[in-house]
């Protein structure tokens, strides 16, 4: 069943219920106002049929305070389910989880973040569709439960962010409903909004939609097999896109929502009792186990379906799992710092806090930190901390914070943490300094607070409550440009002298070590370029200091090192004046350690890197067994592809294609053999099952024959033997009865002899001499099949 295609256009002209941009025109099956206006109704009708429902949310991450933020839709949608579905005739249990390339995070596990890598795992079954399986179910128990879920998920996300930027996963909630214990039906939203260019799983779903969505293209991302039964229309699929004209992903997006709705779809499935899926489940291991020839692929779907056994075999009861659920929940944002769920109903109002900010609208200011009067709050990633936070940058014991009389409040840093701890933007000139309202703390490049004095601002924790929409979108959501991470230049009456920027440099180790070229290239430069490559130098400075930091955690015995290098073309665009040199530095016993060049890099190539980059320090955090894609030239950004390496792996990866393609011919070919061989032997059985069945005809008359008494009758005499004709048979009996109206001691004609008759009373001598000749004759096989019953 195709999907259904609903568009929030913004500013994007539309005719009618077709979307016009430039070229390109989209007909769609509804419009809607903003993201407040579009509902749920038609998921909550698809559960109460029967048939699972996903809904996949497309477009950019609204940043613009006139947008609804994407929390606010993905809450809105989630509660307005819940409102619908937690009945007394309905159980509802939701999970969460988040991808990103081949990991996938469970949202509502519990327990310290270095516990936090027993990854849930998706399972493709052909009837049962994809299954989510080993991840967190909470049951809801009434509606309101979903928003207490929904604060933890949200939090969770925060603390699993490793960097500050280019966050590219993909939240996906799952509501699992059973109706009256007979069907278990699913509800699924699929979070998909963010840049659709540069590297990320959405690279994945275009390629599987452009192919036509073949079977085989399902497995190259878990974004990909988890909108399998969206994408194939075995369930029913809702597609809500939002379209902004200024975004250059827009065009990109139409053009594949058009190929998606002409993609060819199945009927929609419905779901079945949890009792069935478990007797075909059960089905399948016996089959699997009875073959004796076991490889790895049916090993393979072998363990899948024994783990859909034990997680379909689960007993829940509801009540009992909230509580057990919630405790756990507690535990883990009291070990982080982080206020429960009961005591963030109990605040003191006027106790200041540190409210977490990100470039993503949906986590904006849900971490909050309080900071207790006459107290010392040490964060970093010790365990003993009293603020626990972990990422890129993050020490074990990185800076600590006192509230002296909640109007004061000083932070001490030790001197090794010099650059770890920024405040505003700048170096802390000394190891302690006063902090004011409003004051932005960056730690390492994992996180950034705002701290918040409620004495020294004119709101408080109540009205910020109330104006928590304003308040994320205006105060708490990080700027997209890196300008807003640095400290503020001034722009008006300005000498743009190295003695005025040079405090400006501190703060970055790639700058400072510029210090020299920027000296001897500020003169040379006019007053108004000056200034433009300064903020150009700032930016990649800043960015090569985190790229730094990822190479020295992720490969530490590697000895690679990023830095900066001007090309002297004072009249080209500062971004192309820029290039990144990798390094490689060998320690020497004789003297320093020498430095060797990798590669070099542009500006625009190096940003590519750095995306590549963070999402390896995420796998490095998170995954079970770390990043494993050191020195492989399709996985390593560090690495520069090479021309013959790459020709290589391409020659072999040919020379495996026509392998596979001449197995599957000859595959093809026996498999028509072996057709047309199958086929000749259900001929051949079917001849010998009419043979068998004629011959037993033919003893059973010979018995009932046998045991029949009856007159004698004359043999014949020996030299006149009876004569059996090759087309007429005519015998004269004596004395015999033909029973069926068929005369006596006459002619047999041919109508009676095809039908069969029966002879009475006749002597065992002329039975034995008369068989041979009646059952060669016989209209039903040919004379050669019985030469040898006489015997």
């Amino acid at each position: 069943m195709p999907p259904h295609l609903a568009v929030i256009p913004g500013p994007v002209p539309v005719d009618g219920t077709t979307v016009v941009l430039g070229a390109e025109r989209l007909a769609v099956d509804r419009i809607y106002r903003d993201s407040a206006s579009f509902t749920a109704d038609s998921l909550v009708a698809s559960a109460r049929e029967g048939i699972s429902h996903g809904l996949i949310l497309l477009g950019p991450k609204q940043k613009s305070c006139k947008l609804q933020t994407s929390e606010a839709l993905d809450g809105h949608l989630l509660q307005s389910m819940a409102d619908a579905l937690v009945t007394e005739d309905l159980q509802v249990w939701l999970s969460a989880v988040e991808i990103l390339d081949d990991q996938i995070l469970d949202l509502l596990a519990t327990g310290a973040p270095s516990d936090w890598k027993e990854a849930p795992m998706l399972v493709a079954h052909p009837s049962l569709g994809t299954q989510l399986l080993g991840a967190v179910e909470a049951p809801l128990r009434e509606p309101s439960d979903l928003r207490e879920l929904m604060s933890f998920i949200l939090k969770r996300r925060c603390l699993t962010q490793t960097c500050l930027h280019g966050s590219r996963s993909h939240p996906i909630y799952l509501l699992r409903t059973e109706i009256r214990s007979e069907l278990s039906v699913h509800l699924a939203l699929f979070d998909l909004r963010g840049p659709v260019q540069g590297p990320s799983d959405f690279t994945a779903l275009e390629h599987l939609i452009d192919l036509g969505a073949p079977e085989s293209m399902f497995r190259a991302s878990l974004l990909t097999t988890a909108l399998k039964d969206s994408i194939v229309g075995s369930w029913h699929s809702t597609i809500l896109a939002t379209l902004e004209p200024e975004v250059a992903d827009c065009t990109k997006q139409l053009r594949l929502l058009s190929k998606w709705a002409r993609l060819p779809f199945a009927s929609p499935r419905r779901a079945s009792a949890r009792v069935a899926q478990l007797a075909e489940l059960r089905e399948e291991v016996r089959e699997l186990q009875a073959q004796h020839a076991m490889d790895d692929a049916r090993a393979t779907i072998l363990a899948d379906r024994s783990a859909m056994i034990l997680e379909f075999s689960k007993a829940h009861d509801p009540p009992k799992e909230w509580k057990k659920l919630r405790r756990e929940r507690d535990k883990t944002l009291d070990w982080c710092g982080l206020p429960t769920s009961d005591a963030e109903e109990a605040l003191d109002l006027m106790t200041p806090y540190l409210l977490n900010m990100s470039d993503d609208p949906a986590l904006c200011g849900r971490l909050m930190y309080l900071l207790p009067k006459g107290e010392r709050t040490c964060i970093g990633s010790d365990p003993d901390n009293s603020v626990v936070v972990d990422g890129l940058g993050i020490l074990p014991n990185l800076c600590s914070i006192v509230n002296v009389d909640d109007f004061k409040l000083t932070l001490s840093r030790p001197d090794f943490a010099r650059r770890h701890v920024l405040i505003n933007g700048k170096t802390m000139a000394k190891e302690s300094m006063v902090l004011s309202h409003h004051d932005r703390i960056c730690l390492g490049r994992a996180q950034i607070f705002r701290l918040q004095i409620p004495h020294m601002g004119v709101e408080t924790i109540q009205e910020e409550e109330e104006t928590l929409a304003r308040m994320q979108r205006l105060e708490c959501l990080l700027p997209e440009e890196l300008t807003g991470f640095l400290p503020s230049l001034p722009r008006q009456s300005f000498d743009t002298t190295f003695e005025n920027l040079q405090h400006l440099l501190d703060h970055s180790d790639a700058l400072r070590n510029l210090q020299y070229y920027i000296k001897d290239l500020l003169p040379r430069l006019p007053a108004a370029s000056a200034l433009a490559y300064f903020e150009a130098l700032r930016k990649v400075c800043y960015c090569v200091d985190e790229a730094n930091m990822i190479t020295r955690e992720v490969r530490p015995d590697d000895h690679l090192h990023l830095e900066v290098e001007l090309v002297w073309d004072i009249f080209r665009p500062p971004e192309e004046a820029i290039l990144i040199r990798l390094m490689r530095y060998c320690k020497s016993d004789d003297g320093p350690a020498t430095g060797q060049v990798v590669h070099y890099w542009s500006y625009a190539c190096f940003l590519e890197r750095l995306e590549l980059m963070r999402d390896v320090h995420r796998v490095h955090c998170h995954a079970r067994n770390g990043w494993a894609g050191a020195n492989e030239m399709l996985q390593d950004p560090w690495m520069e592809p090479n021309l013959f390496p790459l020709r290589d792996v391409l020659s072999h990866a040919l020379a495996q294609r026509s392998l596979a393609d001449s197995e599957r011919r000859a595959a093809e070919a026996a498999l028509q053999e072996l057709q047309e061989k199958t086929e000749q032997l259900e001929r051949q059985a079917e001849i010998i099952s009419q043979l068998k069945e004629q011959i037993m005809g033919v003893v059973s008359l010979t018995r009932e024959l046998q045991e029949e008494p009856g007159d004698t009758v004359d043999p014949p005499e020996p030299a006149e033997p009876a004569r059996v004709g090759e087309e007429n048979f005519t015998m004269s009996v004596s004395s015999s009865t033909f029973s069926d109206g068929v005369p006596t001691g006459g002619q047999v004609d041919e109508d009676v002899r095809s039908r069969g008759f029966r002879v009475d009373k006749l002597s065992n001598t002329l039975l034995q001499s008369l068989a041979p000749a009646l059952l060669s004759q016989s209209s039903l096989t040919p004379p050669h099949c019985y030469r040898d019953l006489n015997r």
